[in-house]
């Protein structure tokens, strides 16, 4: 019995480095609110103006990371329709392979990859979506990862750019 199924191509994430950045962040988030009520409590507003905003983005991203973390969200996803992208506010992006006109795969540093698609059905004006694939806990996957995506961007006929920049600062 033959399945006629494509493989799905999945970049995952690095956990630990997803729940020790959202375990910062909270920390991070804890002093923030210690801080404001101090402000608020001795009527000095114009540090606790700016300490509410700063709030709301670390309650932001330490449930975005502690999320990325806990669950396990891949980076993307490579389906039989196109590329899947989580969000963690709205329902995952779908970039279909057709509105994709190329992909740029960035190493300056050692420890990560930047990776940017262009596509037309992407939201930002520079028309690229921005990928990083980080892993300080396990560099092993890096390199992994990297060849996992380039083998499923040949294996989907998708332009793709391998450009490695030498890092300037010595």
């Amino acid at each position: 019995m033959k399945t006629n199924q494509t493989k799905n191509y999945v970049i995952t994430d690095d956990t630990i480095k997803n729940i020790v950045c959202g375990i910062l962040v909270l920390i991070f988030l804890i002093i923030l609110i210690i801080v404001s009520e101090l402000c608020y409590r001795n009527l000095i507003l114009a540090p606790f103006i700016v300490l509410v905003p700063a709030i709301l983005l670390s309650i932001k991203w330490s449930y975005i990371l502690l999320h990325r973390g806990i669950t396990n969200k891949p980076i993307c996803t490579f389906s039989k329709d196109g590329i899947i992208i989580p969000n963690y506010f709205k329902s995952n992006q779908l970039l279909k392979y057709q509105s994709i006109h190329n992909i740029r795969v960035i190493s300056t540093n050692p420890q990560f990859v930047d990776i940017l698609i262009h596509s037309d059905a992407v939201n930002h004006p520079s028309k690229n979506l921005h990928l990083r694939l980080h892993y300080p806990f396990k560099k092993e996957l890096l390199q992994e990862n990297i060849f996992k995506f380039t083998n499923a961007c040949s294996n989907f006929k998708l332009k793709f750019v391998i450009e490695e920049h030498e890092n300037s600062e010595k």
